[in-house]
């Protein structure tokens, strides 16, 4: 028995299991390269030796219930009789190319490997680049502008005046720019002087009225060089009871596999003890034990602010619960004056419930994306050590803003645990006192 095949079984055999890579990519190439196998007889050798681990690992999968079913047996009926005839064809080959099978044979190994390494690699630049263009985006607004009408280069300013509106089919000829609210049930909810803000705060408007296809919108403020208006961006109604449900058509459905597979909810807009009770009895129509399910209810509204105890007490008393203040949606909603008082209350309220908060949005955000942090969001970080768990943004910079915190953290943590001051020796004062 050689000790490295043996090796080198282990290895592929574990990159099997987890990642499903098939072991013709693997283990092929390497009886080939580096052991000198005849191509022929190493993928007949692999086929076996694939059918073994593969056993071993769909066993596993199985148990683990992450197997769609349904989906093996629709693979199962192309790829089942094309292996059988590609065994057919090899043999065909045989029988006509002789001893130069083995080199027509690695010739289309080689090929396959280079066409697979090549997709792997686009794959990955167009991933990142789409993931790139996605940075400055809220990933999943709860209310957001699906699309619109606007002249190139057109940009919105105190003073002006655009129109909400259901659909795309509502748009007019006229020359008032015009935006669709997604969800378009939202509009119906809308009276005048209902505040209306984009874009986590770059713009902020006032309903003025309602017409046939929405409601018409006045700008009260926005920045200096004016705002302009893209679909994918975030919409919300700060001081609006709008009373919809916590969980939308699209939440039920990611729900049937997030209860299957998830070991924590991300519960984001949050407002009350009942849309807590509404994600729970959810859970409970997926499974028996849905109180192993741990909740972070995402703080964003001043509504949820108000409410955040008898939030607490509903979760907190039937499964694991945390909080995440969720910085961006709250300043909208409740004024970013008020931000630092109600996290400071959120924090509070908390530790005295023993629930863990989780510090959010735009934490060393230069840093991560630029590769320097502003002065602001040294001392943001420094802040955030007063909560269990720290949020970071993406960016390409990602690592060396993690590094970044986790030395400002270290260094307070001899400073303050939670809430409370530990008034540790002075390293300031040291020569001082000699």
């Amino acid at each position: 028995m050689d000790p490295q095949i043996v090796l080198f079984g282990f290895g592929v055999g574990f990159l099997v299991g987890m990642t499903g890579m098939g072991g013709g990519s693997l283990m092929t190439p390497l009886l080939v390269l580096l052991f000198g196998v005849k191509p022929t007889t190493a993928i007949g050798t692999d086929i076996a030796y694939a059918a073994i681990t593969k056993t071993a690992g769909s066993w596993r999968h199985l148990k683990l219930r992450t197997v769609n079913m349904p989906l093996v047996y629709w693979m199962a009926i192309g790829s089942v009789p094309m292996a059988i005839l590609g065994v057919w064809f090899l043999d065909i080959l045989k029988r006509r190319l002789g001893d130069q099978l083995d080199e027509t044979v690695f010739a289309i190994l080689a090929a396959c490997l280079l066409v697979v390494g090549a997709a792997t690699l686009l794959r990955g630049f167009f991933l990142a680049k789409k993931i790139q263009e996605r940075d400055d985006f809220e990933m999943h607004p709860r209310h957001k502008i699906a699309a619109v009408r606007v002249r190139p280069g057109e940009r919105l300013f105190a003073g002006t005046r655009f129109r909400l509106v259901r659909d795309a089919t509502a748009f007019s000829d006229d020359t008032v720019l015009e935006a669709v609210c997604d969800p378009p049930d939202v509009l119906d909810r809308l009276a005048a002087g209902t505040e209306v803000v984009f874009d986590d705060g770059k713009l902020e408007g006032v309903v003025e009225g309602r017409e046939a296809s929405g409601v018409a919108v006045r700008v009260t403020r926005t920045q200096r060089k004016g705002f302009r208006m893209k679909p994918e961006r975030g919409l919300t109604f700060p001081r609006a009871e709008l009373d919809l449900d916590p969980l939308t058509a699209t939440d039920l459905v990611d729900l049937d596999f997030v209860a299957r597979h998830a070991d924590m909810i991300g519960f984001s807009f949050v407002q009350s003890a009942d849309d807590v009770a509404r994600l729970q009895e959810e859970l409970a129509r997926r499974r028996s034990d849905w109180q192993r399910i741990g909740i972070i209810a995402k703080i964003e509204t001043g509504r949820a602010v108000k409410n955040l105890p008898e939030i607490v007490v509903r979760a907190a008393g039937r499964q694991p619960f945390g909080v995440m203040i969720a910085r961006g949606d709250l300043a909208v909603a409740i004024g970013f004056e008020r931000l630092a008082e109600m996290q400071e209350e959120i924090l509070w309220l908390c530790e005295a419930a023993h629930v863990p908060v989780i510090w959010a949005t735009q934490v060393l955000e230069s840093l991560a994306k630029r590769g320097l942090p502003s002065r602001a969001e040294v001392t943001d970080a420094a802040m955030a050590g007063r909560a269990e768990g720290v949020m970071l943004n993406k960016g390409p910079h990602i690592s060396l803003a993690l590094d970044f915190l986790c030395d400002v953290l270290t260094r307070m943590k001899g400073h303050q645990i939670k809430k409370s001051a530990l008034m540790r020796k002075l390293h300031v004062a040291e020569s001082a006192l000699e």
